[in-house]
Formats: C-alpha cells, sequence, structure tokens
C-alpha cells in the first residue's frame, strides 16, 4: 500500500483539452446525483409528514371510538336497570290500586286496624337484636 500511495503523490495530472472536459463532466454529474439526493430526501420527509399527520387523527379518532364505546356499554346497563326499576314500579303501581292490598299495607307496616281489630306488633326483630347486643 505504501508504494501506491507513493505512487500517486508521483502522479501528476494532465491538464489537457480532454481531461479538463472529463472533470467538468464528473463535477456535472456529481452535482446531479447530489441533486437526485436532495430531491429524494426532500420528497421522503414531505411523504413523512404528510402520512404522519392523518396518523395522528387517526389515533385520536379510534381512542375517541374506544372512549364512546365504553360510555356506550355503560348507558346500556344503566338502561337495563331503569327499565328493572320501571317494571318493578309499574307492578307497585299495579298493586297500589288495588283496595285490598293498599288496606293489608297499611295494616302491617302503619299498625292501622279495622274498628274492633286489635293488632299485636311482631316483636321478634327487636328481640333478636336485643339478645345480640346483649351478648358484646
Amino acid at each position: 500500500m505504501d508504494g501506491e500511495k507513493g505512487m500517486r503523490d508521483n502522479v501528476i495530472p494532465l491538464n489537457n483539452e480532454h481531461t479538463i472536459q472529463k472533470n467538468k463532466e464528473n463535477m456535472k454529474q456529481r452535482k446531479k446525483e447530489v441533486f437526485k439526493r436532495r430531491r429524494i430526501a426532500v420528497i421522503f420527509v414531505l411523504a413523512m409528514v404528510l402520512f404522519t399527520i392523518p396518523s395522528i387523527r387517526l389515533f385520536e379518532a379510534y381512542n375517541e371510538l374506544v372512549s364512546n364505546q365504553s360510555e356506550f356499554a355503560k348507558a346500556i346497563s344503566e338502561q337495563k336497570e331503569l327499565k328493572k326499576e320501571k317494571a318493578k314500579a309499574e307492578k307497585q303501581v299495579k298493586l297500589l290500586q288495588d283496595d285490598e292490598y293498599v288496606a293489608k299495607v297499611a295494616r302491617s307496616k302503619y299498625l292501622y286496624s279495622k274498628k274492633g281489630e286489635a293488632i299485636y306488633p311482631d316483636l321478634a326483630p327487636f328481640l333478636t337484636e336485643n339478645r345480640s347486643n346483649e351478648g358484646k
């Protein structure tokens, strides 16, 4: 290698018309290649920008979709619960339209009685509560 390097140092370029013409052509070719590379780099950067912006928007839309789906699922479950409550309330309304049922509820819950009727309250819940408190 040292021999080749030494030979290169000893080589003197020719400055004739042909070599000057070839050097000019080589310089033009290099400039064209540099220009092509820069153009390709600019196109690549633009393509990246053009694909990145919609990708970000697509990602945001997907996150919003997932959020909306979870809200929709919550709304559906809430709707089912409300339908159950509505059915229960409608059943209660239907029962409260029956005079016998209203009288039964009034007697049991509020200790109302008919004339001459004696009511004996159920003390069992109170007695079991007192016994459990005495053990403490």
